[in-house]
């Protein structure tokens, strides 16, 4: 396994066909997403899911009630 191992070791350190095809773009900074936006964004979506939960409940808790006070009369 060791004679194997140092065999392929030694055939990529005598490999003299690696080319670059293309060249690298080094980026300096991201510029987007921004922080403020995404925080921003993320609360406020949040926040909506918040609202439909919560009108989603009140809802059925309507319909429960007034379905009581029809099954009453």
């Amino acid at each position: 396994m060791n004679k194997e191992r140092f065999d392929l070791q030694n055939d990529l350190e005598t490999v003299n066909s690696v080319q670059i095809v293309e060249g690298f773009t080094i980026f300096q900074k991201p510029v987007s997403p921004k922080l403020s936006i995404s925080l921003v964004a993320g609360s406020s979506f949040g926040l909506f899911i918040v609202a439909v939960i919560l009108a989603f409940k009140s809802l059925r808790k309507i319909v429960s009630l007034s379905e009581e006070k029809l099954a009453k009369s």
